[in-house]
């Protein structure tokens, strides 16, 4: 998959992590898409950073990005389980959205 560019001094865009090097202070919310959730987004990258004005709700962040909130069983920032509907990030987070697993 191709990164998107990523133009200096254009807080909330979106690029593959691996070739984002612009954003406030250089830092971006570092988001990862387990299994099938990277479908919903151009390109199906599976790593993104997404820069930020200020601190937003996880909530609001998975409606920009319209991925499906039902898709969405595990959510974690910076390691820790959180509620999608009450947890903030910020820029140098790191989110993790994992959609429900099932095996047998």
């Amino acid at each position: 998959a191709r990164a998107r560019s990523c133009p200096e001094g254009n807080p909330g865009h979106l690029c593959q992590r691996s070739r984002c090097q612009s954003g406030i202070n250089g830092t971006a919310v570092e988001l990862h898409l387990g299994s099938y959730l990277s479908w919903y987004l151009p390109d199906q990258p599976s790593s993104l950073a997404i820069h930020l004005d200020s601190p937003i709700a996880l909530r609001e962040l998975v409606e920009r990005l319209k991925l499906p909130p039902a898709e969405i069983a595990i959510a974690a920032v910076n390691g820790i389980l959180v509620s999608l509907q009450d947890a903030q990030v910020s820029d140098g987070d790191r989110v993790e959205l994992h959609p429900p697993n099932g095996g047998g």
